[in-house]
């Protein structure tokens, strides 16, 4: 695993960070495709500090861009460090966790896509 160093309502946000224990501060659908890829969404996400996460996985790839605070991101069972600049790609089916470490909350842009 190679590690590198919207529109919506206000209600709607809330539930839905309550869920997902992240309030998505921008999510833009785009659908764009090149030759060999295709970007589905990307998401500005920052992480609440009472964020417990639970592994999950999906089905294209995605593109975490940590910009602020620091954590780790467990990939099939293996931890990734996650600090300002690192970037992870998370193969489509990896079970994947985000786990937060005290101080400012991570801010994470969240591209999901298909290479």
């Amino acid at each position: 695993m190679p590690v590198l160093q919207a529109k919506n309502d206000g209600n709607a946000f809330a539930a839905q960070s309550r869920m997902k224990n992240y309030r998505p501060l921008l999510i833009q659908d785009l659908n764009l495709q090149l030759p060999g890829l295709k970007i589905h969404r990307i998401r500005l996400n920052r992480h609440l500090p009472e964020a417990r996460w639970t592994a999950h996985k999906h089905e294209h790839d995605q593109l975490l861009v940590y910009l602020m605070g620091r954590g780790q991101q467990r990939i099939e069972g293996a931890l990734y460090p996650a600090r300002p600049g690192t970037i992870i790609h998370v193969l489509p089916g990896n079970t994947h966790a985000f786990e937060q470490q005290p101080g400012r909350q991570p801010l994470c842009l969240v591209v999901d896509l298909e290479m």
